[in-house]
Parts: structure tokens; C-alpha cells; sequence
């Protein structure tokens, strides 16, 4: 949409604009590798790989350069996940004693669902993340039937079908109580759909 908007007024699209165009192009794509990838899409990025954007160091900065905090953290939360439902349904925790451990801060988590959402044959992936003792994030992430922003908007949030999130006014252990039989609920109900 803004290259559209560049290209119509008339405004060149310099190096430093393709660069920036170029990482949200591939983030929001999930590397080129969500739905949301079109022929459009990979002609968009090849013309900004032309005006400057050089994919190979965006994808190493994007994706290969992480602080050690945010590693730690990772490896924590991930110490915390569980698959239920055969593996339809993956989901972790992120609290605040973690973040402590890690030296990290909650933005550092961001990655953690996506990790969650590789697991094979998954149909739905929980990130929890306790903001403070009475409120409580979640990242929803769905590869499966179930519409990741139905999902949220049940407890107040929104996003996309595949992926999205809302805050929660409860204490973290109530939250993964009600949103994970939300869950199963809705995988139940996609199956049925079938």
C-alpha cells in the first residue's frame, strides 16, 4: 500500500525508503513464508532488492542477530511448554521472574510464538505473558481451522486469522486456565467442521 501511495504522488522510492519497505515486507510475511505471501508480495521485494534493499543482510539482521537475553528468555519459556490434544495445541509462559533471570524485557518474547507455532503437526500455539499480577497477554498463533482472532476477541483482543493477541485483567494462572479451555473448545468446534 505504500509503494502504491509512493508510486502514484510520485515520490522516488530512495535506498533507505526500499530498505525499510523491504524489512516490513518480509516481516509481516513471516520471511515470505505466511499466506499472506503473494506473487505481488515477491514482486514488491524484488524491486526493492533493485532500489537498494540487500535481502540477505535484512534476513541476517531480522533474524539472526538476537541479544543473549533474548535467548535466555527464549530457552526459559520454552522450558515451560506443553502439547496437548495429540499436538494440535502447543503453549508456554513468559512471567516476570524469567525476564529477571534473563536480564530481558517483554518485548525480548516477541519471537518465542513463532518458535511455539513450529511445532509439527500443530494446530494452534499459546504464548501467555505476565505483564503484572493482574494482567496477562497472550500471542495466539493458528495454522489449523481455528481463527487465531476469534479467539481473542472472546477475551477483548483482536488481529488476524492466523495470528493475534489481547490483554487480559486477570493473574496469569486464571488466564491460561480460561483461555486454554477456549482453545480446546475451538479446535473441538473446527474439527466438527470439517
Amino acid at each position: 500500500m505504500v509503494i502504491e501511495m509512493l508510486d502514484h504522488f510520485g515520490y522516488p522510492i530512495t535506498q533507505t525508503i526500499a530498505v525499510n519497505l523491504y524489512v516490513a515486507l518480509l516481516t509481516d510475511t513471516g520471511g515470505f513464508r505466511h499466506e499472506n505471501t503473494t506473487p505481488r508480495t515477491l514482486e514488491d521485494a524484488a524491486r526493492l532488492a533493485r532500489l537498494g534493499a540487500d535481502p540477505g543482510s535484512i534476513a541476517t539482521m531480522v533474524y539472526k542477530m538476537r541479544p543473549e537475553t533474548t535467548l535466555k528468555l527464549s530457552g526459559l519459556a520454552l522450558a515451560t511448554m506443553r502439547v496437548e490434544m495429540d499436538g494440535r495445541l502447543a503453549w508456554a509462559r513468559v512471567n516476570r521472574s524469567m525476564l529477571k533471570e534473563a536480564g530481558a524485557v517483554m518485548a525480548e518474547s516477541e519471537g518465542i510464538i513463532d518458535t511455539l507455532n513450529s511445532v509439527a503437526g500443530l494446530e494452534l500455539a499459546i504464548l501467555f505473558k505476565e505483564v503484572h499480577d493482574s494482567l496477562t497477554k497472550i500471542s495466539v498463533r493458528s495454522r489449523g481451522a481455528v481463527d487465531a482472532a476469534a479467539l481473542c476477541a472472546t477475551f477483548g483482543g483482536g488481529g488476524h486469522i492466523r495470528a493475534a493477541g489481547a490483554e487480559i485483567e486477570r493473574p496469569m494462572d486464571e488466564t491460561v486456565k480460561m483461555v486454554l479451555a477456549a482453545a480446546k473448545e475451538a479446535i473441538l468446534d473446527a474439527s466438527k467442521q470439517r
